[in-house]
């Protein structure tokens, strides 16, 4: 993954090969799936962190590839894909009927972890989210206020600001496998 993270030509292949050299070096395929998709997701906050929304958008689907059923994996994409939106300027318009190709992706996403899942405030709130990116204010809030009765506030302008939605969710097996990977990551 350091070629794709300094930005060699050619990177992400190299990188992923030596993910699968790896992966096959694992005691089973459930092992090396989890831990591959955990490298993805490593890779998708690295490059988030460098502004490579595409990037990071890329490694999220890759990641949601291996572990297609894995709701916290889902999420993970669900929130790249927001920034890829909000970066391309597309934040709220209706435009084309129903808005450019990650807008449905993100509306997708969205809807598959709420099935997987909809019990989960986090669920609520990245839906609530794409409804907002697609320009869907009456939706939207309906599932904020979902989201904020799930953590036990009295409304969705309470959820502003918080950092608890998502250590209130139990984590994923990726996620939790993710540190592990790379000290202070």
């Amino acid at each position: 993954m350091a070629y794709f993270l300094q930005g060699y030509p050619g990177d992400l292949e190299r990188a992923e090969e030596r993910l699968r050299e790896a992966a096959s070096l694992s005691a089973s395929r459930e092992e090396g799936t989890l831990w591959a998709a955990a490298v993805y997701s490593l890779l998708a906050e690295r490059c988030l962190r460098l502004g490579r929304i595409p990037d990071a958008v890329e490694a999220r689907r890759r990641a949601v590839r291996l572990r297609p059923r894995d709701a916290r994996t889902l999420v993970q994409l669900g929130w790249a894909l927001l920034w890829q939106v909000w970066a391309k300027g597309k934040w709220g318009r209706t435009e084309g009927g129903g808005g450019d190709r990650e807008r449905r992706e993100l509306l997708e996403v969205s809807r598959e972890v709420l099935e997987l899942d909809g019990r989960s405030p986090l669920a609520h709130a990245l839906m609530a989210k794409a409804l907002e990116a697609a320009g869907q204010g009456d939706q939207a809030r309906e599932h904020a206020a979902r989201a904020a009765e799930m953590l036990g506030e009295s409304s969705a302008e309470s959820l502003e600001g918080r950092s608890d939605i998502e250590t209130r969710w139990e984590k994923s097996s990726v996620t939790t496998a993710a540190p592990i990977l790379v000290p202070g990551g």
